[in-house]
Formats: structure tokens, C-alpha cells, sequence
């Protein structure tokens, strides 16, 4: 009874562990517009300030550079037939009674003291759009979705 017992918690240990599976750093809202579902993609990553650094590496010099709102213009992606305009969004995001409220941030002063100073209904948001050159969001079907989901997957992991 005693070997059977342990050797039941022994199983259940091990599908334990490998059933823990790692967060992802990248989360994905889906937003309806006129039927057309758009996509946006967030970083989830706790070192988001890395992981940003990785895309700026990865895409070149934004064509403008503000610490909340970064843009790059004409970027290739393997998979998407079409140039993209990317923008990466980071602020903070602000649960109300009844509302909610993203603010990106100003500067890098202003990014450290909100950071330094977050209530209990704030958090950081980080997202990403991809837009044509309509600038329309571009990324609305799943085979688009998952393209974009693999590349920037791919680049996060080099960081570890």
C-alpha cells in the first residue's frame, strides 16, 4: 500500500511539472472592426524594456523614437507580402470603477517615476500593431496572426 502510495505521487509530481508550461511573452487581442478581426499583439515579457531593445535591434532605427510610441516604416517580414509600418505602444494602463485608461508614457523620466510609483489598478501595457502602407491594421487572419506570433517568438527567445 506504502510503495503504491508513493509511487501515485510520484506520477502525479511528474505530469505536475511537465504540465507547468512557460508564459508566453506575447499575448494577443483580437478586435472587431466592420467584420474584420484585428489583431494586437502585447508583450507579456516581465523584462519588456529587453525585449524591446531585441525589436529595435531586429527592425533598425525607428523612423521615430518617443519612449511610449515607437514606429519603424517599411519593414520586411518573411511570410507577409506586403511592407509593414509596425508601432510599438508602452504605458500604463489604469483599471477605473467603470472604465479603463491607456496613457503611454511621456519621456524616459516620466516612464521611471510611473513605473516607481504604480497603484494597485495600474500596470504596464506594451503592444505591437502592424499596419500596410493604408495604414490599416494588417494583421487580420490567423495564418498573418501566427506568422507574426512565430517571428517575434523567435527573437525573444535569442534573449535567453
Amino acid at each position: 500500500m506504502r510503495t503504491l502510495l508513493i509511487f501515485s505521487f510520484t506520477i502525479l509530481i511528474t505530469f505536475n511539472v511537465f504540465a507547468q508550461k512557460e508564459k508566453s511573452p506575447i499575448a494577443i487581442g483580437q478586435i472587431i472592426i466592420n467584420n474584420d478581426t484585428i489583431r494586437q499583439f502585447t508583450l507579456e515579457a516581465v523584462d519588456r524594456d529587453k525585449h524591446i531593445e531585441a525589436l529595435i535591434k531586429k527592425w533598425g532605427a525607428p523612423s521615430s523614437n518617443k519612449t511610449g510610441i515607437i514606429k519603424w516604416k517599411d519593414i520586411s517580414i518573411d511570410g507577409i507580402d506586403s511592407k509593414l509600418e509596425i508601432k510599438l505602444s508602452d504605458g500604463l494602463f489604469a483599471e477605473k470603477t467603470k472604465s479603463a485608461l491607456y496613457t503611454p508614457f511621456k519621456n524616459e523620466k516620466d516612464k521611471t517615476k510611473r513605473l516607481n510609483s504604480l497603484k494597485e489598478n495600474e500596470s504596464r501595457y506594451t503592444y505591437l500593431e502592424f499596419m500596410g502602407s493604408d495604414g490599416i491594421n494588417y494583421i487580420n487572419s490567423s495564418e498573418r496572426e501566427k506568422i507574426i506570433v512565430d517571428m517575434l517568438l523567435a527573437e525573444f527567445k535569442k534573449l535567453k
